[in-house]
């Protein structure tokens, strides 16, 4: 829809939209911002991919699925935080986020990460909610990087 968009700075998704396709806004080098409405309940694969200078998103409690790779190099993401409402996301949907230092997950059910690649990787801090840290160890969540808060 707006892949490889370079003028595009912020974008507000509208309570129309439900699903959030497929390469929708990969390459739109200048986009700081996403707000996303609480009608979205999917984020397609690549979706932000490549969308270097994005600093902030915001995903709803609506949203269920996260695509492979929907926000890979988005290098400018220091922090993403997953909703409650989250129940899987493909591997590598944060790939080459290099400024990326932590995840707050704000469900007490981890979501299933579909795939089998290690997708955390060094010092990067998963936050998870207070009494949760064992349910994402046994969801297959690296213990060494779980924070509970």
């Amino acid at each position: 829809v707006f892949s490889a968009c370079r003028s595009l700075t912020s974008i507000t998704i509208p309570n129309s939209v439900t699903n959030i396709s497929v390469w929708a806004f990969q390459g739109c080098i200048s986009l700081t911002s996403v707000n996303i409405s609480n009608s979205v309940t999917s984020i397609g694969e690549l979706a932000f991919s490549g969308c270097s200078s994005l600093k902030s998103i915001n995903i709803p409690n609506s949203v269920t699925s996260i695509g492979k790779e929907a926000f890979a190099d988005c290098e400018s993401l220091t922090s993403i935080t997953i909703p409650s409402s989250l129940t899987n996301f493909s591997v590598w949907f944060f790939a080459g986020c290099r400024n990326l230092t932590s995840i707050v997950f704000k469900g007490n059910n981890p979501p299933k990460i579909l795939g089998s690649d290690n997708i955390f990787w060094g010092t990067l801090k998963i936050i998870v909610p207070k009494g949760a840290e064992n349910a994402y160890i046994k969801a297959g969540y690296p213990e060494g990087n779980l924070i509970e808060r």
